[in-house]
């Protein structure tokens, strides 16, 4: 379900509570650069190997213009400069609506020219550069979306949002609870592991690592779930419902290989008790109890993720 987020005809891109546009300050350009880290290892005779370690810094510069007697005032810089003191990330939103992540105001510049009396600039040039913030947390995202409360409090609230912010509410309740009452079950069965398969140390390091793997993505499961139900009540409601289904898409996804990895392992060392002599029966049930609580976990997260994305739209 779309969220029909409505920014305005006039609004190119909103950061936290402000709004660029023709109406405050319209960048004329937006250049984005973003990096992936590759980093080398020299070799000799060969090339340097090279191995990909994941996303790098992502900006964006936007050069711009305000005209301070004819739209917008002259405060446009200085509530950017204001947003930038805040110290927090600001979720960066289209003009369609779409959700660009989270992001920080790493620099402002300023230039004046054509001037009235008393000094006062009849045009302000701006160039503003962002930096993109990680995604692992929506540390931030609550207060920043409060921020933005004040820039739309006047807003009609758009068809569906609020009921899009209540099934973010129901999917964010139902995983919490699930992956507390999962947690219990994968803490019941780690003693009973550990206790089964100690005679057998190979096994027993793999299939301890793997119980652990799965707990602590259950764990994490569980606190982005309420970290998400906290954002609940916060308007404006159409991007608090975008940010809480964008976190639990976000998060969950990048949970799922470990969650999968751990269900494999766990798998694999009840393989390999099984082909280990007078092993108890009682090792072997220990470990596919934890297997089939791993396979729960990896359903929880793919779920998630899967619901979470079809709520987002």
């Amino acid at each position: 379900m779309a969220l029909d987020y409505q920014t305005g005809p006039t609004v190119m891109l909103q950061l936290g509570g402000f709004q660029f546009g023709i109406a405050t300050a319209a960048y004329q350009e937006l250049n984005r650069s973003t990096e992936w880290r590759w980093p080398t290892q020299e070799r000799f005779g060969q090339m340097p190997a090279m191995q990909f370690t994941g996303p790098g810094a992502d900006s964006i510069t936007l050069p711009g213009v305000v005209f301070p007697e004819w739209n917008g005032g002259k405060g446009q810089l200085d509530a950017m400069r204001a947003l930038a003191d805040s110290g927090q990330p600001q979720p960066l939103v289209d003009g369609t609506g779409a959700s660009v992540g989270r992001w920080v105001i790493e620099r402002v510049e300023e230039g004046q020219s054509v001037f009235a009396g008393q000094g006062v600039p009849r045009r302000q040039s701006f160039t503003l550069t962002l930096k993109r913030a990680p995604d692992e947390t929506v540390a931030g995202a609550v207060a920043a979306v409060a921020g933005a409360a004040a820039a739309t409090a006047g807003a009609s609230i758009p068809a569906g949002a609020t009921g899009a912010l209540a099934k973010v509410q129901g999917l964010a309740g139902s995983v919490s609870s699930a992956a507390k009452s999962l947690s219990g079950t994968l803490n019941k069965v780690a003693g009973q592991v550990q206790a089964a398969v100690a005679p057998y140390a190979a096994v027993a390091h793999e299939a301890l690592g793997a119980v652990n793997r799965s707990l602590g993505v259950v764990g994490e499961l569980q606190n982005v779930a309420n970290q998400t139900l906290s954002m609940v009540g916060v308007r404006p409601i159409e991007v608090t419902a975008l940010l809480g289904a964008d976190n639990l898409v976000t998060r969950a996804g990048a949970m799922l290989s470990r969650a999968e990895s751990a269900s494999a392992i766990l798998r694999t060392s009840s393989a390999n008790l099984a082909r280990l002599s007078n092993v108890p029966a009682s090792a072997t049930r220990a470990v596919q109890s934890a297997q089939a609580a791993a396979d729960k976990a990896v359903a929880l997260t793919r779920q998630t993720a899967a619901l979470a994305a079809t709520i987002k739209g």
